[in-house]
């Protein structure tokens, strides 16, 4: 029996897959508004008011420039020990954790959330969540699936007595990851549910249409293409909606795997639904995504 030419393609999906998990977006930096952040400082008098400015400011540079992060979050931090502020500390080193995560430096990442966990006011459950999220995402990336699910399990506790449905969300989705790594794909698509269920009860369209895709991912990994694909065009009409042109991209791509791995592949869509995500990964200028568009056609 003659192989299809598009047939190869099949054996990258499980990688697509897991490459198009949405987590969250990366943040750019919004030069504007950091700008007039700094412009706040001088005129600010308020010392907790400066520490949260300066908190803020590390927030906007934390993914993308470690030494302004730096700068600021330790500014943050000599304030806050010299007026007793535990919030803004804990804050601060939360900005330094994620900057060193960002950068690859995971015992350094590790270290600052720590701090961070313990500067947290005991009842404070937003900022223990924050700092056990982020040691919890140091510990998937160091391959640890124990502590970091002890961790998530400590926040679904903690975001259950604060009644806070999108910290719970954020908890299920991140486990999802835990068990994808694992490849228990039954637990990860029962987690992903829940996900789905909490963002569509707060009314967040941004996460209702991240939370359809991953869940169309996880129908994926589970054989049930039909259930994926009624996610990722639920996924992809609200992208549509949005005006997330990347968004909708991933979604297309996404279709395209499925109709690959279908019982009876549809081909021709699929190459059409890729050469039309590569033309709005073209128009976006995304380049990586450009080149793994392309890789895709060139192996179809």
């Amino acid at each position: 029996m003659n192989v299809p030419p598009y047939a190869s393609i099949r054996n990258t999906i499980v990688l697509i897959l897991a490459l198009l998990i949405f987590v969250s977006e990366s943040k750019a930096q919004d030069i504007s508004k950091i700008d007039s952040l700094v412009n706040l400082i001088s005129s600010t008098t308020n010392p907790t008011d400066k520490i949260d400015l300066y908190n803020q400011i590390a927030g906007a540079y934390e993914r993308t420039d470690s030494l302004n992060t730096a700068k600021y979050a330790n500014l943050a931090i000599a304030l806050s020990k010299e007026i007793n502020y535990p919030e803004g500390l804990s804050d601060a080193y939360r900005k330094l954790g994620t900057s060193a995560k960002a950068t690859g430096h995971y015992p350094e990442a590790k270290a600052f959330y720590q701090r961070a966990l313990e500067a947290a006011p005991e009842n404070d459950f937003r900022r223990i969540g924050n700092a056990q999220n982020g040691l919890a995402s140091i510990s998937r990336r160091e391959g640890n699936y124990p502590a970091a699910l002890e961790y998530y399990l400590n926040n679904l506790e903690l975001y259950t007595k604060a009644k806070n449905k999108r910290g719970l969300a954020f908890t299920y989705g991140n486990m999802g990851l835990i068990y994808d790594a694992q490849e228990d794909y039954t637990k990860s698509l029962e987690l992903r549910k829940k996900t789905l269920k909490l963002v569509i009860e707060i009314n967040d369209s941004i996460e209702i249409a991240r939370s359809y895709h991953n869940l169309g991912v996880s129908y994926s990994q589970n054989e049930m293409l039909d259930s994926a694909l009624f996610c990722y065009n639920k996924s992809l009409e609200i992208r549509q909606l949005l005006g997330d042109e990347y968004g909708v991209a991933k979604s297309i791509i996404n279709i395209a795997t499925a109709y690959f791995s279908l019982e009876k592949p549809q081909y021709e869509q699929a190459i059409k639904l890729l050469l039309e995500a590569e033309e709005t990964f073209q128009k976006i200028n995304n380049k990586p995504w450009v080149v793994h568009t392309q890789s895709l056609l060139a192996n179809a």
